[in-house]
């Protein structure tokens, strides 16, 4: 803001204003209307662009956050399932082997278990 003011004032003396002729109060009041306007509209602009830019950057986060959730769900939801399966297949497997040892093991019971895994 100074140099607002210090660049309006060399501006003035360039072009040949005679300061002196003007009374104090006056650039009081001019000093007092770009204090004013800094107040009043520069600094909320300020404040709004740098909420702006905070509010981006938080919600980027968070999409971020949601994705690498999701990936991660999905992840767990993919290990769930193959431990599922596996034992299942465990389980088929120790029933197989022990009808064998009994001697009733059918070929066909067993081919009817294997199209429900696949």
């Amino acid at each position: 803001m100074m140099v607002l003011i210090s660049l309006v004032l060399i501006g003035g003396l360039y072009l040949g204003w005679h300061f002196q002729a003007y009374p104090i109060a006056y650039f009081l009041i001019g000093t007092g209307a770009i204090a004013a306007f800094d107040v009043l509209a520069i600094f909320p602009y300020q404040l709004w662009k740098r909420d702006q830019k905070l509010i981006s950057d938080l919600s980027a986060e968070l999409d971020n956050r949601e994705k690498r959730e999701q990936h991660k769900q999905k992840k767990q939801q993919l290990l769930d399932e193959i431990s599922a399966y596996r034992e299942k297949t465990g389980r088929y497997r120790i029933e197989m082997e022990h009808d064998v040892h009994a001697r009733i093991f059918n070929e066909s019971d067993w081919q009817k278990n294997r199209t429900i895994l696949n």
